[in-house]
């Protein structure tokens, strides 16, 4: 037995000219501060009935349907970037629409605040979500539980969104870890959930390392990349942590900040 998760709304015809063999899925994309999101409303096929919460269907989509996602977001239909959020009608007469977050390396998110953001605006305005002004206030069922909205509405636009989170925490502070490779060494980093595992580490630690001593600019980009990747490797591999009620291992995100509240998340 399966369930239908179709949302119906109306795109113009010419924009889909599905066959037989052929996969439609319906997209808007959206970005929020520059964060992109592709939104799916349709065309991810249906879930066993007993896939009724936004958390078994990611479960189900990361065993399944990760080929939609790597579809959306790799080349030549996305790029490194890119983030998908696969939302689902209410799983019951009048629950919360549901939605689905993936990301690059088969990363499934319970929860993230600018895909949550993005998605609700293409609910509202799409005419998905009815739209109310000046606020139009809304629950949607994320796989790590409800997120409230609060949407600034005006004119068939959404200028802003405030969101209630899941309970977030410190998982440790200071923590040190040691990278191997690249002249790095030993590292500080603080560990902390909030939708995702996030390793937070201060730049300022490195102002007297000969080669770590760089700003938050674009021209450090490519380092920074790399340096981020292999810290959060060594996050995983030395400190592994577990979300206390949910299999969501981690950490998945590592964010650099510079002691000036300046802050560049690394996926």
């Amino acid at each position: 037995m399966t369930a239908d998760n179709s949302i119906s709304f109306t795109l113009p015809s010419r924009l889909f000219k599905p066959s037989q063999t052929s996969t439609v899925l319906k997209t808007v994309d959206c970005h929020a501060g520059g964060e992109p999101a592709r939104i799916v409303f349709s065309g991810v096929p249906p879930f066993p009935s007993d896939c009724d919460t936004a958390l078994k269907k990611r479960n189900y989509m990361m065993e399944h349907f990760d080929h939609l996602r790597k579809v959306l977001l790799l080349e030549p239909r996305g790029y490194p970037c890119q983030n998908v959020d696969f939302v689902f009608k209410p799983a019951k007469e009048g629950g919360n629409f549901q939605y689905v977050i993936g990301e690059q390396n088969k990363i499934y998110p319970l929860m993230s605040g600018h895909n949550t953001i993005a998605t609700a605006t293409a609910l509202l305005e799409s005419g998905v979500v009815k739209m109310s002004y000046p606020l139009t206030k809304f629950t949607l069922e994320s796989p790590g539980g409800p997120i409230e909205i609060t949407a600034d509405c005006d004119d068939g636009a959404v200028h802003s969104v405030t969101l209630k989170n899941t309970p977030s925490f410190v998982e440790i502070l200071d923590l040190e870890v040691n990278v191997p490779h690249g002249g790095v060494g030993t590292v500080k980093v603080d560990i902390a959930y909030g939708g995702m595992w996030y390793a937070v580490v201060d730049l300022k630690q490195f102002h007297d390392h000969p080669t770590l001593n760089m700003a938050l600019e674009s021209a450090n980009g490519s380092n920074l990349a790399r340096i981020g990747e292999m810290i959060k490797v060594a996050c995983r591999e030395q400190h592994p942590v577990q979300h206390p009620t949910e299999d969501y291992p981690g950490v998945d995100i590592l964010v650099f900040r510079d002691g000036n509240r300046n802050t560049v998340p690394m996926r």
